[in-house]
């Protein structure tokens, strides 16, 4: 019995962006892409990020073409990204996946042998197309999966989901320093640091009446990390002096931010 699929695509309606994807189940693929979504959990950041501003509402789904050959999904996935130019103008992240292979493949899962990834899918309560990429990444069991989600590194800042902390550093113009400071005293955005004393608009400092352009340059100057620098001027220290009233290090700097 011949096996066939579809191509299906989610269209932001307010930018026009576009994600293409290729399943043969598209319900339940349909399903699956806004189950995650609504949890926050989608792996697509751009996607996710962009269903988090607009909302439920603002996505359409819509198959674009179906009764196709499963031999013939890929080709057609790609054909479709290329004709919407979603790759640079939307939401997919590559240029069309490598076709899944329709025939039997002996896989092993939790430690139990299957003779297709379709019936390890099955049996396992997921679409052949997310079991099929936990394979490609080296997953082999459940536990491993668990382990890598328990691992992630993705970080929100201002509410948009970044990849890790280097990248929200970037997104945001500071040193991966002083993002790991952020999350580190719990903030989550920079509503947070305006009452923190950490507003990230004041970059002049004075510290022991030393006026610096920057707080980065005025801990250079003083010998310690940017992270250090704003923790103490969160506690409104100016100068070593104050750092020595406090029990602090006799090398501690301090500046305060002006302007």
């Amino acid at each position: 019995m011949k096996e066939y699929g579809w191509i299906y695509m989610f269209r932001n309606n307010v930018t026009n962006k576009k994600y293409i994807g290729r399943s043969n189940s598209v319900h339940r693929r349909k399903n699956e892409h806004f189950r995650l979504l609504k949890q926050n959990k989608h792996d697509n950041i751009h996607l996710q990020n962009s269903y988090n501003k607009y909302g439920t509402k603002n996505f359409q789904f819509v198959i674009i073409e179906k009764s196709i050959p499963v031999t013939q999904l890929a080709k057609k996935e790609k054909y479709w990204i290329r004709y919407y130019d979603s790759y640079y103008k939307g939401y997919n992240r590559t240029k069309g996946r490598e076709q899944l292979s329709s025939r039997k493949k002996i896989v092993k899962w939790n430690n139990v042998i299957y003779l297709s990834y379709k019936a390890a899918a099955f049996a396992n309560n997921m679409s052949p197309e997310v079991f099929s990429s936990r394979i490609r990444q080296g997953y082999t069991s459940d536990k491993d999966v668990l382990i890598a989600k328990q691992n992630r590194t993705k970080v929100t800042w201002n509410n948009i989901i970044y990849y890790n902390v280097k990248h929200a550093a970037k997104e945001n113009n500071v040193t991966v320093a002083i993002m790991k400071y952020r999350f580190h005293k719990k903030y989550t955005c920079d509503k947070d640091l305006m009452g923190s004393g950490m507003n990230v608009k004041k970059t002049k400092t004075i510290w022991n009446g030393v006026e610096y352009e920057s707080i980065t340059k005025a801990a250079k100057a003083n010998g310690i990390c940017q992270a250090t620098m704003h923790e103490r001027l969160s506690k409104g220290y100016t100068c070593d002096a104050d750092m020595i009233g406090s029990g602090g290090h006799n090398r501690t700097n301090h500046v305060t931010a002006i302007g």
